[in-house]
């Protein structure tokens, strides 16, 4: 079973083309439906403008030759904030930052010149300020 695309289910706990969490227990129907409605909400909010989403392009992890799609969305605030409130801030993987930051020329140099993002949200960020203009400008 399984050819040579298979690939093994992300860190993260869901699978690329699941929402549901993958787990040897069955997901209670309350689960279920919470994760229908995070994304009936996302899309809603996406088709009404609220949430603009950009392919920034594709890049390849020069490690383990794995292939990123680098993407960007863009939150109206009030949508953003109804649509994460309550997420956890803690997980198997770490502890979720809850530090506000700028989107400024500062910021951005900060966190880049740091070292601490994995290349692809290194990359996102980077090509996110190259193209803020036309990023941020949608819709207005």
């Amino acid at each position: 079973a399984g050819g040579p695309f298979v690939t093994p289910p992300p860190a993260h706990g869901r699978s690329a083309t699941s929402s549901a969490p993958l787990s040897t227990s069955p997901t209670s129907n309350t689960d279920t439906y919470r994760i229908h409605a995070e994304i009936t909400s996302l899309d809603a909010a996406r088709r009404r403008g609220a949430i603009n989403v950009y392919c920034l392009g594709i890049g390849v992890d020069a490690l383990n030759y794995v292939g990123d799609l680098l993407t960007v969305a863009v939150f109206e605030a009030d949508v953003f904030d109804r649509i994460f409130d309550g997420l956890v801030d803690k997980n198997d993987e770490g502890e979720l930052a809850s530090e506000e930051l700028a989107f400024d020329e500062h910021t951005v140099d900060r966190l880049l010149s740091e070292g601490r993002m994995a290349p692809s949200g290194a990359a996102c960020l980077h090509l996110t300020w190259q193209h803020r203009n036309a990023i941020l400008s949608r819709g207005q």
